[in-house]
């Protein structure tokens, strides 16, 4: 009969799986707090630019609706900002998001933009993002 698990390992050995073991698990609980950057957010884009509501988007990703709308809505504003002409510094700035987010934001921008498949719906999903966000801009007084 063999033997099975780990338990016919010798101490030292098995002390060090366990410590492998859960510096990965540290490693993946890490990422997964990160939010949904480590999750595939490209497909959420896309499916976004497909016209795929974000309750689909969520249920079709196994995500939160949650990380699905705030992951668009990041997207979307680093997306805006720099078409407007900011540095990822000051979109940074202006978005409270960290390097790391915007610098991804903007490579999947760019990734997205040039694509004869994409960049229609990427600008048609831009242009109402930067109306809407004028016209409540408008509404509360910020811009004249």
């Amino acid at each position: 009969m063999g033997k099975t698990g780990l338990n016919h390992l010798p101490l030292g050995i098995l002390n060090l799986h366990q410590t492998v073991v859960g510096k990965d698990l540290e490693e993946a609980l890490h990422r997964r707090a990160q939010g949904v950057l480590s999750l595939g957010h490209q497909p959420i884009v896309k499916q976004f630019l497909l016209n795929y509501t974000e309750t689909e988007i969520a249920q079709r990703l196994n995500h939160s609706l949650t990380q699905v709308e705030g992951y668009i809505k990041d997207f979307l504003r680093v997306c805006v900002a720099h078409r407007q002409g900011y540095q990822p510094e000051g979109i940074r700035h202006l978005t409270g998001l960290s390097k790391r987010v915007v610098e991804k934001h903007l490579e999947h921008y760019a990734e997205l933009s040039p694509s004869p498949f994409w960049q229609e719906p990427l600008e048609r999903k831009l242009r109402f993002y930067e109306t809407s966000l004028t016209a409540e801009l408008t509404k509360k007084g910020v811009l004249a």
